[in-house]
């Protein structure tokens, strides 16, 4: 064991070494962490605010308290309200009040932590989606859908990615480039954070498996800890459009992302060892790319989704679902779930979380899913009526008016049925149910011969089956076509090649 230093022996070892040499960053300055532009731009705004507040009131300043409330109080009136509310929610307050903190905190001194304000306690009802809401927003996307994306696999893409934030409590923008982070192309990507690999199940059969590493709030510089999620083919039938699979080994085939395997029956065939994982190796063609690609960037593969784009798709699909306020899907179901079935650590690791009363001071619902009853009497405990009731927090009408184009809307408004049945009346209670479905709501039914694997996705998804059942391999098939295709509709009947006599034209 070497002998211990001396305080003087430890210093002077470091100058012969060259400390006294290295004086880049020796200063009397702050190291502060470095933040995104669009963060960087949220503190400029911010002082900008308080640059304007100060020309307006002269002798102010950030260290008074009266000071600071005037102005955060003149800032609540400045925000401008949503969902039919003309205030400002408490959290949209508390982003602009911590922005000013962060912001202020990097050029001066910062403002004691005791100072603390309370301005607004209006706070909205929160919408966290249930198992009901996922399935409507299926079935519309799936079954009745009438919008045509420009680009077929749009369709694919997002159910893949919103099966991904169900199934592991994800924010949208933690496996796509978050809202917070734009430009940042951050997100999840073949090499570092996807991992797909094919296992034999406690049947004895072979199950496909990935791993997503997510992207967490807060773990900018903790990569390390990152919550890692599996998702897998499933032990038995399954409803196929709950299938978290099905879209991810579409993408993966599709997008021919296996080094090894290029066809659904090369990856059918695999036969893995018991208790061995066959780890599946990337090609190196796709190691680098995002694994959920920007849609409406064709032609940049490699640019990453971005969450405003994907929000606003799944916000059109939840008006179109029929909810005038659609459901936020970074929901508390599955987290409670996974409260009752495993431990505080383990929970905390799977949300992401760090503090143990963050589920608790913001996911757990009022209803918090106990039978009292059931408890206080012995009888059977149920947890039925608690699940439903939570969906009755979040409205839902299939004739819905939000989701009229604005065409159908101008037409409704002069019809002289409009006195009987407003606009209004359409998302409550008024609804005149006698009223013929509008036009475009019949549109897919009418054209779905032309859109193949739509036609055969809209009533495969919605069956009970395996993946590698025939049912489970034809939607498969169908949703790797789509992925493939540059069109949903690429015929019209009668000009498929071959029938169409500009085929036969020469030259």
């Amino acid at each position: 064991m070497p002998r211990k230093k001396s305080a003087k022996e430890f210093f002077r070892r470091g100058k012969e070494k060259g400390s006294e040499n290295c004086t880049e960053g020796i200063d009397g300055s702050i190291v502060h962490k470095k933040p995104t532009d669009k963060v960087l731009g949220e503190y400029r705004r911010m002082r900008d605010l308080w640059n304007q507040y100060v020309e307006d009131h002269p002798d102010t300043s950030p260290y008074h308290l009266r000071s600071l409330k005037d102005f955060v109080k003149d800032i609540v009136f400045g925000i401008d309200g949503a969902e039919d509310d003309p205030d400002p929610a408490q959290g949209t307050v508390m982003v602009y009040w911590k922005q000013f903190m962060a912001g202020w905190r990097r050029e001066n001194d910062a403002i004691p932590r005791n100072t603390t304000l309370s301005v607004t306690n209006n706070k909205r009802p929160r919408r966290f989606g249930t198992k009901n809401h996922f399935v409507h927003l299926g079935r519309q996307l799936w079954g009745n859908d009438w919008v045509v994306y420009d680009n077929p696999a749009t369709r694919v893409y997002d159910w893949a990615d919103f099966l991904s934030i169900v199934c592991s409590s994800a924010r949208i923008g933690e496996y796509i480039e978050s809202t917070c982070r734009a430009g940042s192309g951050r997100g999840l990507y073949y090499k570092v954070n996807v991992t797909f690999g094919v296992f034999l199940n406690e049947h004895k059969n072979a199950e496909f498996a990935v791993q997503l590493v997510r992207d967490a709030k807060g773990m900018t510089n903790a990569p390390d800890k990152r919550p890692e999620h599996s998702l897998y083919e499933g032990l038995g039938p399954m409803p196929l459009i709950c299938n978290p699979m099905l879209p991810i080994l579409a993408i993966l085939i599709a997008t021919k992302a296996f080094r090894d395997y290029e066809t659904i029956e090369d990856l059918l065939d695999i036969q893995p060892s018991e208790r061995e994982m066959v780890h599946l190796q990337w090609k190196e063609s796709v190691c680098d790319l995002p694994f959920f690609k920007s849609m409406s960037a064709r032609g940049a593969p490699r640019k990453i989704e971005t969450a405003t784009a994907f929000s606003k798709r799944l916000k059109l699909l939840g008006f179109r679902a029929g909810y005038p306020r659609p459901p936020k899907f970074m929901t508390s179901e599955p987290r409670d779930s996974i409260g009752l079935l495993y431990t505080l650590a383990q929970r905390m690791k799977h949300a992401g979380q760090k503090d143990p009363n963050t589920y608790n001071n913001h996911y757990q619902p009022n209803n918090s899913g106990t039978d009292g009853q059931g408890s206080y009497f012995g009888t059977e405990v149920r947890s039925i009526a608690n699940d439903l009731f939570r969906g009755l927090t979040i409205a839902r009408n299939p004739q819905l008016w939000q989701s009229l184009p604005a065409e159908k809307q101008e037409e409704f408004q002069n019809s002289p049925r409009e006195g009987a049945c407003s606009p209004a009346g359409t998302a409550g209670s008024g609804l005149n149910l006698t009223f013929p479905p509008c036009y475009h709501r019949s549109i897919f039914d009418r054209v779905r011969f032309l859109m193949l694997e739509r036609d055969r996705l809209a009533s495969t998804l919605f069956e009970t089956a395996t993946l590698r059942s025939l049912t489970g391999l034809s939607a498969l098939c169908d949703m790797v076509a789509l992925c493939e295709k540059d069109a949903e509709v690429e015929f019209r009947p009668g000009l498929e090649p071959g029938k169409c006599c500009c085929s036969n034209l020469v030259p």
